[in-house]
Parts: structure tokens; C-alpha cells; sequence
């Protein structure tokens, strides 16, 4: 670590222990987040989902990413067979020229917790860039927030895997993130989303060379969190040490 002040604190599950992520300024040194054994956090009700594999659906127009579920935006997505369920919800996948659209629609999570990794909602997402099944240093990213001094608004922001467990500091990021409570296409009762626009740049996909889309699957990795009600779910468990079992995302057909 660095001798530089935490900005946060997080916890991410690991099979039956809990480790802690501590996110630092950097200080020019480039200097590890190292994820450190922690305490036990009581999961979500019921099995680990299986596997999932989807396949993303294009786009016609860009979800606008505020954390609304709005009338025509997801729609198409929604349709999707099988959907990929996730242990208080669901997630859905679409996708243009520029960007890879995520909506984790949490229709188990109704209680609107402030955004907080210790004590309220939290997110974090992986991506396996080379789709190699394995930890890529300095390429397979981690997309997270931070909390802004003063505001306290959580700032999208993206680390680097160095190694299992273990993550660059943070740095900006050309993604957008967006955060609601609110009703969806499947619930009408409010609840916690996620939305997501993640560039293909970042995942370096050069989208001028596609014939058509992507080849191979876009690998995923998915940590929610609630405090109200209480769970802290992996998608797949393990995921921030081992990349064998993540979700793939298949290019529109």
C-alpha cells in the first residue's frame, strides 16, 4: 500500500471469508489496492446461479444512463432467452458501436439504502478484457466508484487487476455509470438499479476493424450489495480471484 490517505473501504466476497479493498490515491508510484482478508458478511437467500451465458441484443437507440428504466430502452433487451438471473434480480445486455449497456435491475433490493461500501448499496463490476479465464496484469478491469470529497456522490472510476485479489489505484474512466431507485419492466414496486455504458475502448475492441461485432465472449464478473435487505451476492463466487466461471456475453447474432 501506499502512504497515501484511504479514500474508501470495501468488501468483496471470497467462497466463505470476506476481504477488504482499500483505495488510495495514487502517489505517482502506481502503487497496489490490496484486497486483505476481513470479516464475515452474511450472503443473499439461496444457491449461487449456475453459470450464465447471454447474448447482447443491438441496440436501435443508447439507454440513457441514469439509473431509469424508461418506456423502449430495454424493452428489446428484456426479450432476451435465457435472461441472466441473478440471485435478487436480473441483468440485461445490449450494445452499439461504442459501448457495451448493462442494466442490473435488483427487483429484490427495496429498501433504498444510501450508496456506501460499508453500509448502504454497492456495486462492483469485472471484466475479463483478453477473455482468457485468467488474471491479465495491468489489463482486466474493475469498475467501481468513489465517494467525492464534499458531496458525497459516487464517482465512477476503474482500477487494473495486478494479480488475485489484488488492483491498481483507482483511475478515471470514459464509462458512465447510472444509479435509481425506481420501477422496471419487471417490477412495479421500486427498487435498486444499476446501469452501466462501458466503452469498448476500454476493453479494447477496435470497433472499426469489426466486420460485423466482436468475436468471443465479453467476460463478467458482478458483485451486488444491500444493507436493507441483507445480502452480498457474487456473480460467480470467487470471481476476484478466479476467472474461469464468469458470465459471457455473446455478440448480437
Amino acid at each position: 500500500m501506499s502512504d497515501t490517505t484511504p479514500i474508501v473501504t470495501w468488501t468483496v466476497p471470497d467462497a466463505k471469508k470476506t476481504v477488504t479493498v482499500e483505495v488510495s490515491v495514487s502517489d505517482g508510484k502506481n502503487s497496489p489496492v490490496v484486497l486483505r482478508q476481513g470479516i464475515n458478511i452474511q450472503t443473499g437467500d439461496g444457491q449461487p446461479p449456475q453459470v450464465h451465458k447471454n447474448r447482447s441484443v443491438r441496440a436501435d437507440t443508447p439507454p440513457k444512463i441514469d439509473g431509469k428504466v424508461s418506456l423502449g430502452e430495454w424493452d428489446k433487451a428484456a426479450k432476451q432467452s435465457p435472461l441472466i438471473d441473478l440471485r435478487h434480480g436480473k441483468m440485461l445486455v445490449q450494445n452499439d458501436h461504442q459501448y457495451l449497456y448493462l442494466l442490473v435491475d435488483l427487483t429484490g433490493d427495496t429498501h433504498d439504502d444510501p450508496i456506501s461500501f460499508d453500509e448502504g448499496d454497492h456495486f462492483s463490476l469485472t471484466f475479463d478484457v483478453d477473455s482468457d479465464k485468467t488474471i491479465t496484469p495491468n489489463e482486466d478491469i474493475s469498475y467501481g466508484y468513489v465517494l467525492a470529497a464534499g458531496t458525497g456522490k459516487p464517482v465512477f472510476v476503474l482500477s487494473y487487476w495486478l494479480r488475485p485479489n489484488v488492483l491498481t489505484t483507482v483511475k478515471k474512466t470514459t464509462s458512465s455509470l447510472g444509479i435509481g431507485f425506481g420501477p422496471s419492466l419487471f417490477s412495479a414496486r421500486d427498487h435498486r438499479i444499476w446501469e452501466f455504458a462501458i466503452s469498448f475502448d476500454e476493453l479494447k475492441e477496435d470497433t472499426e476493424e469489426w466486420s460485423s461485432w466482436w468475436t468471443g465472449p465479453k467476460r463478467i464478473g458482478l458483485r451486488t450489495k444491500s444493507a436493507e435487505p441483507p445480502f452480498d451476492d457474487s456473480h460467480p463466487e470467487n470471481f476476484t480471484s478466479d476467472f474461469h466461471n464468469l458470465i459471457e456475453i455473446y455478440a448480437p447474432n
